[in-house]
């Protein structure tokens, strides 16, 4: 079972430090953990200490940075990309954060295989601008080594290759591969995780309205954890 972390376990906030979990939500990812019908992975394009900070559960399946990073229960960990392709990040990243001097609400976010653009809060006319900025910057100089993804108040530059299906893919392979998968995200980062489950399993997206391939349907993390609590025996 692959669970996408912002948008789907929790809500959305302005300060992704925020977004924690309840102690409810928390404890039914616990028994669940505990629950030998599942293997969980918990997939997010946050850091992957980040994510586990954020979880605070007992050693799980771990996939960070949009599928970069995966970790292991035990705490082994492996890098889906490769070290020449990072130093174009470095560029990407000074020339972003040039950007941001448009508005003081604007930030940039360094990951592992990516670099992130935030401008939740900024008013409509400079974040539109730095977008404007930001997407001229990456075809002049990164759409041969970099995938742009605009998410929710967010612009990220990821590592071209890098995805959540292909962590997905590589961790049901590492765990046998015979397990059907049901994978449950909330945005375009998802989309590869909803095609994998889908064609080993079952997807479900988070949100009002479903334009991916997953055949189910959510409407929030609220309703999210309302399911996940009904597998608890």
């Amino acid at each position: 079972m692959g669970l996408d972390y912002d948008g789907t376990l929790v809500e959305i906030c302005n300060r992704p430090e925020d977004a924690k979990l309840s102690r409810e939500r928390r404890t039914t990812l616990r028994d669940l953990l505990t629950d030998e019908r599942f293997l969980m992975v918990f997939i997010s394009g946050r850091r992957i200490d980040e994510l586990l900070r954020m979880l605070r559960l007992p050693p799980c399946w771990a996939v960070g940075d949009h599928g970069a990073v995966i970790r292991q229960p035990d705490g082994a960990e492996h890098l889906l990309v490769s070290g020449t392709k990072l130093h174009v990040l470095d560029r990407l990243r000074t020339m972003l954060k040039e950007v941001c001097s448009l508005d003081g609400g604007l930030w940039v976010e360094a990951k592992a295989a990516s670099v992130a653009m935030h401008y939740r809060g900024v008013p409509p006319g400079p974040a539109r601008a730095a977008i404007a900025r930001a997407r001229e910057i990456y075809q002049k100089n990164f759409r041969k080594t970099l995938v742009i993804m605009p998410m929710k108040k967010v612009v990220e530059f990821i590592v071209a290759g890098v995805t959540k299906g292909r962590a997905l893919q590589r961790v049901h392979r590492m765990t046998g591969g015979r397990m059907p998968v049901v994978y449950f995200g909330d945005d375009a980062t998802d989309f590869s995780a909803i095609e994998y489950a889908e064609r080993h399993g079952r997807a479900v997206f988070v949100g009002r309205e479903n334009k991916t391939a997953a055949s189910c349907l959510l409407p929030n993390p609220k309703s999210v954890h309302q399911l996940l609590s009904s597998l608890i025996k």
